[in-house]
């Protein structure tokens, strides 16, 4: 707690104008993208999430990309926060001002996304620079299954062979609910 006011105190002396309360906001703001950060990214891509959710979207068809994803997830917390405030709802599992905290973290993660649009960061071997291994979408032999390959830099399903990545056992097709039923 000391190290934080400190930090306060060094910030409120670099940038006295404004008001009091904005800083240490702020800090509450970093302080929770930290560790929300660590559920999404363990310790890979810190915008991985928004990056894995536009690649999925893109392969169904919709050009979305990963600073949309957020704003998207940032409009799904406006509309919350908006409908807290007409109606004077604080909320059961997240209140208005943990909705506003995230909207202020989506602001400025949209922005980190779209900076690094222009200049990538974090680099792989996809087209996109996300991954290890690109994100391929097949339909399996004849069928109306997807299969995704190398998802998460883990094969599940290679190919109309089953061909299993780094599972150990290679169950059968029926197994894996690939074969369609006529029935």
């Amino acid at each position: 707690m000391a190290q934080t006011v400190n930090v306060y105190n060094k910030l409120r002396a670099e940038y006295p104008n404004g008001h009091p309360s904005f800083i240490g906001l702020c800090l509450e703001e970093m302080k929770l993208h930290s560790a929300k950060n660590a559920d999404y990214a363990k310790g890979g891509d810190p915008l991985g999430n928004f990056h894995r959710v536009s690649e999925v979207l893109n392969h169904a068809g919709l050009k979305v990309s990963p600073a949309m994803v957020a704003f998207i997830y940032m409009m799904k917390q406006m509309d919350a926060a908006g409908r807290m405030l007409c109606s004077g709802y604080e909320g059961q599992v997240e209140g208005l001002a943990d909705r506003l905290m995230d909207i202020g973290v989506y602001a400025k993660l949209i922005q980190i996304l779209r900076r690094e649009e222009e200049t990538p960061v974090f680099g792989g071997g996809s087209p996109s620079g996300r991954f290890d291994s690109a994100l391929n979408l097949e339909h399996y032999a004849g069928t109306d299954t997807v299969c995704f390959t190398q998802l998460y830099g883990t094969t599940i399903i290679k190919d109309a062979d089953t061909e299993l990545g780094s599972l150990h056992e290679r169950p059968s097709r029926d197994a894996l609910g690939l074969v369609k039923n006529d029935n």
